[in-house]
């Protein structure tokens, strides 16, 4: 795929350099029944009208947040930061885990919420002198172990013991015996207003959860993805008034569902959706948000403190930290580890603009009415089906199959947070990937409308990501590899002219993203 890209890049930039005139894994989550539905100048030039083509602004989407990173060269240097910059003043208690084993390191965020301090990581077989260090910056009385020795060296216990620190360790024999043994230790109690259940199988949905349960002192209970009897027994006889289920039924098994009548299932389509679902439902306007990997759990754990402590809520995304959804209103980003920081350039997928009114258009196109050459006042009834459109002039289609009105659906989107403008947009890409393949229509392969399009739906797709599910997105991914492809191809190429500039502009911003 890099070979490809870089082929394509090179590719690109020797045709616009000839045009002298213009110089993510996806977790199959079932969430059946969790979750509801997605949610100038008049001139022309070429056929190009300059009145009702997008124009691209001269700006990012998101201007209005300070951005940040917080990382150190690993994931055990990051927990050192991240503790710096949390507890600069220092702390009592300390919470240590295994950074490079899930199994245990959940558990670490209820300890830490009710006994303070950071959650530090280590290797596991020897106190690090970074962390060492970091312990003693804090000037820490304290220090609390999750997990057993195989997590956790008897050699680094006895090293802290000989450093004069008062060390205890909670552990059982796997990772739902340990994380009973933390609820039983740190809570005490049979009764509990809140739970927050996770899966013990898949960390992302966990950390998605983490910051709440963080923020609200609620336990956070490991379920596996199949119940035993134990497990049964075990869940039935915890008493809770308000059970918060995070993640689909895949890994969290709809059980849980029956078992506790009033919960509430927090889940989306993939690691991503379920994120944002929790971010969008859980918190009501956090100030400040942190923006992290969904591909490791290690940077997100360490920074769940920070973000509780920051009036900050820690969302997974695999993207540009500029382009996440609605970001402007926070008042600062902080990117947290090297893997999300790497994704943050200044730049990003910028806001184009097709109809100036585009709520109002989107609106329109909810009610399946298409702009005609971008004219409101005389649209066109759409009826689920592309291939009456052949009957519409030539400028008309050029824009219709360009997807031109796609843009007004995702800033409409990104204005309101109203994920039915995305699920309309996706509906149609839908239909037309169908229908183009057997609907004879040159226009629907026009050198410039082919260019527009990757055009648009890259837009769509930088915002809309993290809110489709699978086969959405590998729809979207291979029509988009297929037009760039096209587009690659001498013979497709229009040449010296705003056509061949459209098509290297297009293939550029696919390359680049």
């Amino acid at each position: 795929m890099n070979k490809l890209i870089n082929s394509m890049l090179a590719a690109s930039m020797v045709v616009s350099m000839a045009t002298s005139v213009f110089a993510d894994d996806i977790d199959n989550v079932d969430v059946s029944d969790n979750v509801g539905s997605l949610s100038t100048k008049s001139s022309e030039v070429d056929g190009f009208n300059f009145e009702t083509e997008p124009l691209l602004e001269n700006k990012n989407i998101k201007t209005n947040s300070a951005y940040s990173t917080l990382m150190g060269k690993d994931r055990i240097n990051t927990s050192v930061e991240v503790s710096k910059k949390t507890y600069p003043y220092g702390s009592e208690t300390a919470v240590v885990v295994n950074g490079f084993v899930y199994a245990d390191s959940i558990s670490a965020i209820p300890v830490s919420a009710k006994r303070g301090g950071p959650i530090l990581l280590t290797a596991g077989k020897e106190l690090e002198g970074e962390l060492a260090s970091e312990l003693n910056r804090l000037d820490v009385k304290n220090v609390i172990l999750i997990g057993g020795s195989s997590s956790i060296s008897d050699k680094i216990y006895k090293k802290l013991e000989e450093d004069k620190y008062r060390v205890s360790r909670i552990s059982g024999f796997n990772r739902y015996l340990t994380n009973q043994e933390v609820i039983k230790e740190i809570y005490g109690k049979t009764y509990y207003n809140k739970v927050v259940f996770v899966s013990g199988d898949n960390f992302a949905d966990s950390i998605s959860g983490g910051v709440y349960a963080y923020k609200t002192k609620a336990p956070i209970v490991l379920v596996p993805s199949t119940l035993d009897q134990d497990n049964k027994k075990y869940l039935s006889d915890l008493n809770v008034n308000e059970p918060i289920l995070i993640g689909g039924t895949r890994y969290l098994p709809k059980e849980l569902d029956n078992m506790y009548t009033n919960s509430q299932r927090y889940a989306g389509f993939n690691r991503y959706d379920t994120s944002y679902t929790i971010n969008t439902r859980l918190f009501d306007n956090p100030k400040n948000l942190v923006i992290t990997t969904g591909e490791d759990f290690a940077d997100a754990l360490s920074g769940v403190p920070y973000a509780a402590n920051n009036e900050a809520n820690l969302v997974l995304y695999d993207n540009n930290p500029r382009t996440y959804i609605n970001s402007d209103k926070y008042s600062s980003i902080t990117c947290l580890g090297g893997r999300i920081a790497s994704k943050f350039r200044n730049k990003s997928i910028n806001k184009w603009i097709y109809s100036k009114d585009y709520v109002k258009s989107a609106d329109m196109l909810l009610s399946n009415k298409l702009p005609r050459e971008g004219s409101m006042d005389n649209p066109i009834d759409f009826k689920g089906s592309f291939s009456p459109l052949k009957s519409e002039s030539r400028s008309s289609r050029r824009q219709l199959y360009g997807f031109f009105y796609l843009n007004d659906l995702v800033n409409a989107f990104e204005e309101s947070g109203n994920r039915s403008y995305l699920e309309k947009g996706m509906e149609l890409i839908r239909i037309f990937e169908k229908e183009q393949a057997n609907t004879y229509d040159d226009i629907m392969w026009h050198d410039e409308t082919t260019a527009r399009r990757l055009d648009y739906y890259l837009r769509f797709y930088s915002v809309a990501n993290i809110l489709l599910n699978p086969s959405d997105k590998d729809l979207l991914n291979k029509s988009m590899y297929n037009m760039a492809t096209k587009m690659l191809s001498p013979g497709f190429w229009a040449g010296n002219y705003n056509h061949g500039l459209f098509q290297d502009m297009a293939v550029l911003r696919y390359a680049d993203y």
